[in-house]
Parts: C-alpha cells; structure tokens; sequence
C-alpha cells in the first residue's frame, strides 16, 4: 500500500514538473516574440526617420530591399500611365475602395540597375457604391515628375477565385505580382514597392489631387498581447504549483496533526 501510494505520488510530481516546464516555456516563448517585435518595430521606426534615398540608392536585390524597408525616398522619373494597375476590395480606414498602382520609370536608373521603374502604390480611392467597375477620375501628370514615397514590398495578396498559375490581366485586377508585371510589360522592375506619401511635383507647379487618401500602415509593435499570453501561461504553472502543494503537502500535514 505503502509502495503504491509513492509510486502515485511520484507520477504527481513527474506531472507537475511537466506540465510546468511546459508552461513556463511557452510563457518564456511569448515574451521572445514580444521582444522580436519590439526590436523590429522600434528598427522600422527608426528607418523612417533617417535621411531620404535617392534613385542611386535604391537597392536591386531583394534582400537590400528588405534592410531598407520604410525608409523614405524622394524619387525622380516619369509615370507609366499606360501600365496603371487598380487593385480592388483593398480597405482603408474600415472604407472598402481600390488601390492605385503606376510604374514609375527612374531617371537616373538606380546602380547597377539599368532602364528600372519601381512599382508605387499612389493612393487609394472609394469604390463607386453603384457601378463597382468603375474608377474615379485621378491625376496623371505627364512628364518628369518628383516623388516622395516610403519604401515596403508589393501589397499582400487578396483571396482570389482566378487559379494563381494564370495572371491577371486589366486595368482593374485582385492582386499583382512583380515578376509577372514585369514580363507582361517588358519593364524591369525593382524587388519591392512604394507608398507614395505627398502629392508629386512637376516642373511646373504641385499636383493638387485631392481624391487619393493615403492613410498607409505604420508599424505597429503589437506586444501586448503576447505578454498577456505569457503571464497567463506563468499563470497556469503557479496554478499547478499551487495545486501540487495543496494536495500534496498541505492537505496531508494537517490531516496528520488531525
């Protein structure tokens, strides 16, 4: 009876062990993806507040690109009005509207890449509660103009009931791919994209073009809720810490002095 009861009692403890060591783990987990969050936020932040880049220094390769995301840049060239790509079903600021996406050829070419345009997101415009095809009138300023824009990487994609494999084709389209976007227009394009941030200039004089919002995503830390996540799996080890004790030591103590 005896060796049974320590036999039992063994099992409890392997289990609480357990079952803490797990707990405590993941806790300690969350609080790593907090603090991996924390440091690429406050990096992106910190980006956006370094000196603007140039065409020459715009990176070619995808993975410069990525060390440069958010930076900003004020950017020379001329809009390829004639390769104007809308994306649809693409909110902002809880509005459903489209997105507006123009090629702009780079003059001068970045370093090392000859003859490139850069894929900006221009701005966002409401969808015609009526007609859903149709497109808001926006500017399209011809010429040389100059741009100031965040640097970020092509818009995430939308569910789409149209096969992957076969590319979209239009003015008006789901989602877009750089590599297929540069084939179908026989333009080389740069790895990523940007968002334009204020009205271009001409030569001439500002644009004023009132009907784009551009209301982009700032980086966001979003730490809290892993920290919650982690004090609630710090929670359940003392939980089964607290119960093992109960039930194992106390209960028994003062029964024995009972």
């Amino acid at each position: 009876m005896a060796e049974h009861a320590t036999r039992r009692s063994l099992w409890v403890l392997l289990s609480t062990v357990l079952g803490m060591g797990v707990t405590i783990s993941m806790g300690i987990w969350q609080l790593d993806r907090a603090a991996q969050k924390q440091q690429l936020h406050d990096t992106l932040v910190a980006r956006q507040s370094m000196p603007s880049l140039g065409n020459m220094a715009l990176p070619c390769q995808t993975e410069a690109w990525l060390q440069k995301e958010q930076r900003q840049a004020q950017l020379t060239g001329r809009w390829m009005h004639e390769h104007t790509v809308v994306l649809d079903n693409r909110p902002m600021q809880g509005r459903p509207g489209l997105l507006v996406l123009t090629p702009l050829l780079l003059t001068p070419a970045p370093v090392g890449c000859p003859k490139s345009a850069l894929l900006v997101q221009r701005g966002w415009l409401p969808r015609d509660p009526y007609e859903r095809t149709r497109i808001p009138e926006f500017a399209k300023p011809p010429g040389e103009v100059v741009v100031t824009v965040r640097l970020t990487f092509a818009p995430s994609k939308m569910l789409s009931l149209q096969r992957e494999s076969a590319p979209e084709h239009g003015l008006l389209r789901q989602n877009v791919d750089l590599g297929a976007l540069a084939k179908e227009w026989q333009v080389s394009l740069l790895p990523g994209s940007a968002q334009q941030l204020v009205h271009e200039q001409t030569l001439e004089e500002p644009v004023q073009d009132e009907s784009m919002l551009r209301a982009w995503w700032q980086p966001v830390a979003e730490v809290g809720k892993h920290q919650a996540y982690a004090a609630q799996w710090f929670l359940m080890a003392l939980v089964m810490l607290g119960l093992y004790g109960w039930f194992q030591w106390w209960r028994p103590y003062r029964a024995a002095k009972e």
